[in-house]
């Protein structure tokens, strides 16, 4: 805490957790010239903590609406990367407490859905096997 250089915002990831399924998590298959590509996963329900912490109250503010601003201005990068349904709150507190001097912090959540998959990538078919029934 000494050390810390403030205003400062720190990020904690609260949850990670399937929010939809669907019958065998399955994305579907993509097939090209050079073979097919498998994808598996589920959608995902994120949720992030963002973090101000400052010393003084007027400063808590000005940190507050920076981060809003960070948060709406990145909307454009978060949809671009896959993520959907994006929330984010904010809220003050304090902690008089816990450290050498008075603490006031800007609690920020974020929440989005995002897809998690596992891709596979199998070669071309070269061989075509086929038995004949007598």
């Amino acid at each position: 805490f000494d050390s810390t250089q403030f205003p400062c915002v720190s990020v904690h990831l609260d949850a990670d957790a399937p929010a939809d399924r669907g019958i065998g998590d399955d994305f579907g298959d993509v097939e090209d010239f050079s073979g097919w590509t498998e994808h598996e996963g589920w959608i995902a329900r994120v949720d992030l903590s963002v973090v101000g912490w400052s010393l003084n109250p007027d400063e808590r503010l000005a940190l507050r609406q920076a981060i809003k601003r960070v948060m709406v201005g990145n909307f454009p990068v978060f949809t671009g990367v896959g993520l959907m349904q994006i929330e984010f709150s904010q809220q003050d507190d304090e902690d008089f407490q816990s450290y050498s001097s008075p603490v006031y912090l800007s609690r920020g959540r974020f929440s989005c859905l995002s897809s998690y998959a596992v891709t596979r990538r199998y070669g071309p078919l070269s061989d075509v096997l086929v038995n004949l029934l007598d």
